[in-house]
Formats: C-alpha cells, structure tokens, sequence
C-alpha cells in the first residue's frame, strides 16, 4: 500500500490541554495504516481571533494555541488570556495509507470522542483541534477540505512547531520550503515552547 508523509497540527484549550493531545496522538497512533513519525515540542500559544470577534463573528481559524493573539504570557496550567483561554499547540508527522479525505474523517472521529462538538464557533475554545496541514506535496480543493491548509501559512503556532520537525517540507501551492515560509511570518502573537516532544507523545522526538 502507498504511503504518503502527511502533518497534522493539533491542539486544545479546555479542561486538561495535555491529557487531550496526548490521547489525541495515541489515538492517531492506532489508525490503520498509520504510523506516527516525529512529533513537535509542545508549545503554549496565544488563541488567535478575528478583529470581528467582539461583535459575535469569527472568520478565524482559532483552533490550536495558537492555530491563536497579544498579551503577556499567563501563567503555567489552563491560563487564561486577554480573548480566553491559551492553547496547547504542536504538529505531528505521519506516515499514512488513509486517504485525504479518510484522514480527515478519522482526524473528526478523535476529535469528538474527545468532546469536541459537531457543531461549534469557528473562534470558540475546544478541547481538541486536528487539522490536517499537508498531505504529502498534493493539493486538495474541495467543500470538506483544503489541503495545504489554507492559513497555515498565518500562523505562527502552526508554523514554529513545523519547521521544527519539517523545515524542508513543500508547501505546493507557495512553492517554498515550510523554513522559507516562516522567514516571511508577520504574525505575532505568543508562542512559548514550553516542554520537549516526548512531554506530549513517547519517544515523541524519535
């Protein structure tokens, strides 16, 4: 069976942000076909929202620490900040033989027995976030799922933790290497790592 290098970011602010990304990387760890890689240093990150948001509409993607905005760093534990609760944030790579769209189901299926509902704000705190970032160098554009990410690219919770792991990795749309995408970053919202990789998953460094 063909096997494709794919990143998932993940993340969660809500009840213990730890415990819900190490049972989402275990649970990614058991899929068919699938094998977990390397994963990233876990990182705290600033929940990042829309400039719209206080007025109750959210075009952001504010589902990782950050993939989240402009304060001090809070304290250690479920911190608090100016727009809500921080983030637990890392991206993990796999080697997979699930397609795009299989991926992706099973990427909802952790997600909800996780507690995260089906139906929710885009800007609003979860107590996990998956989001498939890139699938090998291929290119999906459908209803259910853009691959590459379409604001990965934004996102400095996203994009720290992956050149950590990746930095030669191809965004095919840009035609850059994830490290030459990063150089260009202008977001700025707080990202701290804050513990190494096998905090999160085993051996999580490889």
């Amino acid at each position: 069976m063909n096997q494709t290098v794919c990143y998932i970011g993940f993340g969660s602010n809500l009840e213990d942000r730890l415990a819900n990304c190490r049972s989402a990387l275990e649970a990614l760890s058991r899929l068919l076909t699938t094998e977990i890689k390397v994963v990233s240093s876990l990182y705290e990150t600033e929940p990042v929202y829309s400039q719209d948001q206080a007025s109750g509409s959210a075009s952001d993607w504010a589902g990782s620490g950050g993939i989240e905005s402009k304060a001090s760093r809070p304290p250690d534990g479920n911190a608090v900040g100016a727009k809500g609760p921080w983030f637990l944030n890392g991206v993990v790579g796999l080697s997979t033989g699930l397609g795009p769209e299989d991926l992706l189901a099973r990427c909802q299926q952790i997600e909800s027995g996780l507690g995260r509902p089906e139906v929710r704000s885009t800007a609003s705190p979860r107590t996990i976030d998956l989001d498939i970032l890139l699938y090998g160098e291929q290119v999906f554009n459908t209803p259910a799922l853009q691959i590459p990410h379409p604001r990965m690219h934004e996102r400095a919770f996203v994009m720290i933790p992956m050149t950590e792991i990746a930095p030669k990795a191809w965004h095919p749309v840009f035609q850059k290497n994830i490290s030459q995408i990063l150089a260009q970053l202008k977001d700025t919202h707080a990202v701290k790592r804050i513990g190494p990789p096998d905090r999160v998953y085993p051996n999580g460094g490889f």
